[in-house]
């Protein structure tokens, strides 16, 4: 994503760092990678880390912690620092690379062990460029939406039925803040709903094809 500066995560993360007048918050630099061109490692990574861990709790703030699953898992196998107590970690998605995907729930253990929190501090972002809102699962396993979003469960064979609430299908979105685009989209996201519309996302459908920044078409 840094080779990305006019994305939508990097945009979003962007305005929030603007919005917190302490100056503390900061983008913090990626793993050396062959197809990056910044690098560090994680020694360089973990001290510039800590030295903005220790400035939030000299400051008696919080660590709020967001990142791309792929770019977490990646700090986690170089050795991630352990966060203080009363973290949250957010990460946004992004398994779409070199990596194979792994479950929501595998995912927050391993994230939950690496980083020294509880498991319900990992919380989760379910968001794509073609949507301007996002729906957020706060670490008990569900996504929820405001109320201009709304998420349903469609059926793979027939998408303009819905699947009822508990039964797998095709993760369908309406978004009524893409005011000037398509507010309607069916994704090739599996999930399960329940009938207070929360819900969870499985993965990929098995028969969806690789596309967009995903390395493993390679």
């Amino acid at each position: 994503y840094s080779e990305r500066p006019d994305s939508s995560l990097i945009s979003m993360i962007d305005h929030l760092i603007r919005q917190d007048h302490s100056g503390l918050s900061r983008f913090l630099p990626l793993l050396g990678k062959e197809h990056r061109s910044e690098k560090v490692d994680a020694d360089m990574l973990n001290e510039e880390a800590g030295r903005t861990i220790a400035d939030a709790q000299k400051n008696h703030r919080n660590v709020l912690l967001f990142g791309a699953a792929f770019g977490l898992l990646d700090w986690m196998d170089a050795g991630a620092c352990m966060l203080p107590p009363g973290s949250a970690v957010i990460e946004t998605g992004g398994m779409k690379t070199y990596r194979k995907a792994v479950s929501k729930e595998d995912l927050r253990a391993q994230l939950s062990q690496s980083f020294g929190i509880s498991p319900d501090a990992i919380h989760s972002e379910y968001g794509m460029a073609e949507m301007c809102s996002q729906a957020w699962d706060t670490g008990d396993g569900w996504f929820h939406t405001p109320p201009w979003l709304r998420i349903t469960v469609r059926n793979p064979e027939n998408p303009l039925k819905e699947q009822p609430p508990g039964t797998e299908g095709l993760i369908g979105i309406m978004d009524l803040a893409n005011v000037h685009s398509l507010s309607f989209l069916l994704s090739q996201d599996k999930g399960v709903a329940r009938k207070d519309g929360a819900f969870r996302v499985l993965g990929r459908w098995e028969e969806a094809e690789l596309r967009g920044c995903n390395f493993l078409m390679e």
